[in-house]
């Protein structure tokens, strides 16, 4: 049985540098519609995402969970859900992709301890 997604939870906080969420909000809102302009054509064309990945980058928004003290963007998990639910609304692929680099990144500094997440987040 298929069913709807839970409704999209309201995002409040703070992220850390002094990005909060209504700025990783912004960027990526941003992002999402730039993607959404070449979405299907991208995915007809079954090409590997470089430059989706590259745009990304360039908002910022491959580092969001990383802590602030070491260059990233110092969000929580409620921030990065939201993020990926407005990428995923463009471009399905892409959000899963960003998606699925949090949760690896983030397992990763999870499952290393706290010395070696340290030097993982640097």
């Amino acid at each position: 049985m298929v069913t709807a997604p839970p409704p999209a939870l309201p995002v409040t906080g703070t992220a850390g540098a002094g990005s909060g969420t209504a700025h990783w909000l912004r960027a990526a809102r941003e992002t999402a519609d730039d993607l959404a302009t070449d979405a299907a054509t991208r995915e007809q064309a079954a090409a590997p995402p470089f430059d989706e990945v590259s745009r990304l980058r360039e908002a910022g928004l491959l580092p969001l969970l990383v802590p602030a003290r070491a260059g990233g963007g110092g969000a929580d998990w409620r921030t990065a859900y939201a993020v990926v639910r407005e990428i995923a609304a463009a471009d399905g692929a892409i959000g899963q992709l960003l998606a699925s680099h949090y949760f690896l990144s983030w397992s990763a500094r999870l499952l290393a301890g706290a010395a070696a997440g340290v030097r993982l987040d640097r």
